[in-house]
Formats: C-alpha cells, sequence, structure tokens
C-alpha cells in the first residue's frame, strides 16, 4: 500500500513543483521587465530642456554618439566620474541626473 501511494504522490509532487518553477520563473521575468524598463537617469530630459543634442554631448565628454544615445535612452549608465562630468558640463546637480528610487509621497 505504502509503495502505491509513492508512485501516486511522486509524479503529482513532480508537476506541482515543475508549476511553481515556471510560476517562479515568471515572476522573475516580470520584476526583471520592470526593472530593465525603469529609466534612472534623466540625461536626455535635461538636454531637451537647455536645447542641447546628443551630439554636442558626446563631443563635450568625449564619447561617441552612439555610447551617449544609450545613456539617454537608459539602455546604459555612465560611470560615476562620467556623470560627474555630465553634470559640469550641463551644469546642473549630479542628482538632478537621477531618477530616484524612492517614491514621494505627500
Amino acid at each position: 500500500m505504502l509503495k502505491n501511494q509513492k508512485s501516486i504522490f511522486l509524479p503529482t509532487l513532480k508537476k506541482n513543483i515543475l508549476k511553481f518553477d515556471i510560476l517562479l520563473y515568471l515572476c522573475i521575468v516580470v520584476i526583471y521587465i520592470e526593472v530593465e524598463n525603469r529609466p534612472m537617469n534623466r540625461i536626455k530630459e535635461i538636454l531637451k530642456k537647455q536645447g542641447r543634442s546628443q551630439t554636442w554631448l558626446a563631443e563635450q565628454i568625449g564619447k561617441s554618439y552612439n555610447v551617449v544615445t544609450n545613456y539617454c535612452n537608459n539602455h546604459s549608465q555612465p560611470s560615476i566620474p562620467v556623470l560627474n562630468a555630465i553634470s559640469e558640463i550641463l551644469d546642473v546637480d549630479v542628482r538632478e541626473l537621477l531618477v530616484s528610487n524612492k517614491k514621494i509621497t505627500k
């Protein structure tokens, strides 16, 4: 009897584990997508506000247009020294270039 119960129990357990693994994987994918789609910098916004181009910024910081475009579109993030250089060039506080990770409640 115990042997028979074990043989029924294991396939059910394996199915449940597989369902859990798939659900866990989907949750991780959703979290990853949320994090990847969240902007981290405001370089593009500040350039637009100042009437400056990405080409201009690329020349100022000595980076290629493609690198600066990736910064502006949040596909990659500048290093801290580059972020500091950008803040100096745009004459803004470095914190203005970053998107806060905290929700502001009023």
